[in-house]
């Protein structure tokens, strides 16, 4: 039983012009690198985030403050419209000034970024004895998925995978 899919292919090609066909209706997308918008206002969280980020070839911008971040993302919407940016980590602690929830938001309505034009990862502490993960709170506050810190570096990847497909 031939298959549609097979007709393309020369058999002696097998496999490999198979991946090679799927790769390209995939697109160039995916052979971008990934560019991530990081936002951490710990020193130590960042330090381990950012060394998985580098060690895997993922092209990333870090903040510590909210403002700069929503800052940055207007500056990249300028001319084209188009957010360049596949992901954006935060954290949910950040400054005063700004939490994450409320970075969040201010990407949703303010910059009417979306959950495809922006996919966000919150990154939040594991609950204590005696609270409960606020899963209504994380997505109300429009992140796509959240992870728990410390971060694993398996997981991490796996999670903005996910998300550069969404956005690709």
């Amino acid at each position: 039983e031939n298959g549609a899919v097979t007709a393309y292919f020369d058999k002696s090609e097998g496999h490999q012009a198979l991946v090679n066909f799927i790769l390209s209706f995939m697109g160039s997308q995916n052979d971008l690198p990934v560019k991530i918008l990081y936002v951490d206002k710990s020193a130590t969280s960042t330090a381990i985030t950012t060394s998985i980020l580098q060690k895997n070839g993922v092209d990333y911008r870090h903040f510590s403050e909210a403002g700069e971040a929503v800052d940055y993302l207007r500056q990249d919407l300028q001319g084209t419209r188009e957010c360049s940016i596949d992901v954006m980590i935060t954290d949910l602690m950040l400054s005063n000034a700004m939490t994450g929830f409320e970075l969040i938001q201010t990407i949703r309505n303010d910059l009417g970024l979306d959950y495809l034009a922006l996919p966000i990862l919150l990154m939040t502490m594991e609950p204590g004895e005696d609270e409960r993960t606020d899963f209504t709170g994380i997505f109300g506050a429009g992140t796509n998925d959240f992870i728990t810190k410390p971060v694993d570096e398996a997981d991490l990847l796996a999670r903005l995978q996910n998300l550069v497909n969404i956005k690709r």
